[in-house]
């Protein structure tokens, strides 16, 4: 029986639709994430914390969310994204509301825990999505949109300050916690639907792979070609620059140091994740195009550690200054999804997923590892306890201090990354088999 093309553009429509709402799961874990940094000054008054329990919050949801990357895959493989990615949005939405409504600090770092656990299942759940959903000439287009569209929520993060300035932070936090309910309640009557659950299960792969062939590939990876690792810790280190800044303590640094409002700093993040948008596009194509993403990687890491620099050497940049600085290190940011492009050329298909998870999982903890530092070091360094309203308020020398030490971890990566590019060819000229890198 032919099928019309009236049905044809039917479940094209209903593709669309389900990878669109899929982007909605994307953008709103996007916008827990990223909003914690402009939040910062209010919540750190509600909870009467210091910089290195701050830091805690920031950091515990990410090592919630490095944590599930792997078994979020098995979960997709296994289940499927039908029972997938409403538990994990459930997760996420439950996590926040504890976040929103409880008091106590125990349960209020609970609830930011169990929010990166269900992050995590977002991203790559996108990406089963598309690949699903799409023919195999449209996936990658998708793959690629979808990343992009994903920091929107990034940059939707950015204006909770604006937000801020209008409304108090419980409002606020409750206007995101009755969203990702309705989110919730759209996903499951979307995935009731007979044709939502025919559609999602056409494409599905039969072949899952074994937990026996899952733990044969990790231990190739680790094993077979340790390089693989010491680059992800490259990167991770590299990174370290978006999460201590973009994520957590930049609002509160740029106010502090350079005297800019909440509402200024605020469009400073915005511009961050505008420049990562752009660069995970335009670098790119430049690196395919040219052949050059392992010297692309390198220079984004001497750029940020350069840009960092300059706001812990100058104090009195001009804010046009400070927002084309943010926008350069939002582009030097997307060094991350360049590797990915990297580290995936040089590891058997099959072991794709696997290889996925276990890099975002290393970058992610080396970036919740940076923002716990990153709190620890400020309140060493703060030599006289400054209170206002309860709360600590750091000097310039505690943001000095800690944020020097980031940069260095920065510029530590950017030299482990070039050393390995280096060895590796020479190695490869000098035994002359095909370059590894």
């Amino acid at each position: 029986m032919k099928t019309s093309p009236q049905t044809h553009r039917h479940l094209s429509s209903l593709s669309l639709s389900i990878w669109g709402l899929v982007i909605c799961y994307v953008i709103y874990q996007f916008i827990l994430r990223v909003s914690l940094g402009v939040m910062a000054p209010d919540l750190m008054e509600r909870f009467m914390i210091n910089a290195t329990e701050f830091s805690l919050l920031g950091s515990i949801f990410y090592f919630g969310y490095a944590s599930m990357q792997i078994p979020v895959g098995i979960f997709l493989d296994h289940f499927g994204p039908l029972k997938t990615i409403p538990l994990f949005l459930f997760l996420c939405v439950t996590g926040f509301c504890l976040f929103t409504f409880s008091d106590n600090w125990t349960v209020v770092l609970l609830g930011r825990f169990l929010t990166g656990i269900g992050s995590a299942g977002a991203y790559i759940s996108s990406l089963k999505v598309s690949n699903m959903l799409f023919p195999d000439r449209l996936s990658k287009l998708f793959v690629g949109i979808t990343s992009s569209l994903g920091l929107i929520g990034a940059v939707c993060g950015g204006l909770i300050g604006f937000l801020l300035s209008v409304m108090s932070l419980q409002t606020l936090l409750q206007g995101l916690s009755a969203a990702g309910i309705a989110l919730m309640g759209i996903f499951l009557l979307t995935f009731s639907f007979k044709k939502t659950r025919a559609l999602l299960q056409i494409k599905e792969d039969s072949s899952v792979q074994s937990d026996e062939n899952l733990i044969m590939g990790i231990t190739k990876i680790f094993l077979k070609k340790p390089i693989l690792i010491a680059l992800m810790g490259s990167i991770g280190l590299m990174t370290m620059a978006l999460y201590t800044f973009a994520d957590s303590w930049g609002p509160s640094f740029l106010i502090q140091i350079h005297h800019v409002s909440m509402e200024q700093a605020s469009t400073s993040i915005f511009l961050i994740y505008i420049g990562m948008v752009t660069g995970c596009s335009l670098l790119s194509f430049i690196g395919n195009h040219f052949n050059i993403t392992n010297i692309i990687i390198i220079l984004c890491g001497l750029v940020t550690a350069s840009i960092l620099a300059s706001l812990l050497i100058f104090s009195n940049i001009p804010y046009g200054v400070i927002l084309i600085l943010m926008f350069i290190l939002g582009l030097c940011a997307s060094l991350q999804i360049l590797f990915f492009g990297v580290i995936l050329s040089l590891v058997p298909k099959k072991f794709g997923g696997v290889t996925s998870g276990l890099t975002n999982m290393i970058i992610m903890l080396l970036g919740s590892g940076s923002i716990s530092l990153m709190g620890l070091l400020m309140d060493y360094a703060q030599e006289t306890k400054i209170l206002h309203n309860g709360v600590p308020v750091y000097s310039k020398y505690s943001y000095s201090f800690a944020f020097g030490t980031i940069t260095g971890l920065v510029l530590l990566g950017a030299f482990i990354f070039s050393a390995l590019t280096m060895i590796n060819h020479f190695k490869a000229r000098k035994t002359q088999e095909p370059a590894l890198l």
